[in-house]
């Protein structure tokens, strides 16, 4: 990633992530079903920070594709994203995060092409331990939709994640 304050408290980030993932199980057939592959996201995020540099809200947009083995999980994908940062009591920081994901399976098969609409909220409540270490308490909520599954269902999914990390930086 990289960031840049291009006028005093605007900040500018662009970011690139590439990874392959291995899923292991690749279903009854890969060439069709396997999500192992490579995957790739490129976005950019403008921060306003105000209250003397205490707050942040932010806007993003990120432009993402999966090349996998199984061609029914290619995917293009296009997200927006906003959020707020801010303090609360103490030393306890709250962060909340609103991404809204358009992905399109453009190799589906059977027809009609798979198209999913997914919305993601994530809450954080963090509070540093300590003068290099942080803990971080997270929830994020997970909503698909796709849009040409009919009454089968199969892609139009609820996920709940939620847990504890500890973080050191120096």
């Amino acid at each position: 990633s990289l960031t840049g304050e291009w006028k005093e408290n605007w900040v500018l980030t662009g970011y690139e992530w590439l990874g392959a993932k291995n899923f292991r199980d690749e279903g009854f057939d890969p060439s069709l079903t396997s999500r192992n592959g490579f995957y790739h996201w490129t976005g950019f995020i403008q921060s306003y920070f105000f209250d003397h540099r205490r707050r942040e809200i932010y806007a993003g947009y990120e432009f993402a594709f999966d090349a996998t083995k199984g061609q029914n999980f290619d995917q293009i994908e296009n997200g927006f994203r906003v959020g707020l940062k801010t303090p609360l009591i103490e030393k306890f920081e709250f962060e909340t995060d609103f991404y809204f994901q358009d992905g399109f399976y453009e190799h589906f098969n059977p027809h009609p092409k798979r198209h999913d609409l997914r919305s993601i909220y994530d809450v954080k409540l963090s509070r540093p331990v300590g003068r290099h270490w942080r803990i971080t308490g997270f929830y994020q909520f997970t909503k698909n939709n796709t849009q040409n599954d009919g009454t089968r269902g199969l892609f139009d999914y609820h996920r709940n994640i939620y847990g504890v990390e500890m973080s050191f930086n120096y």
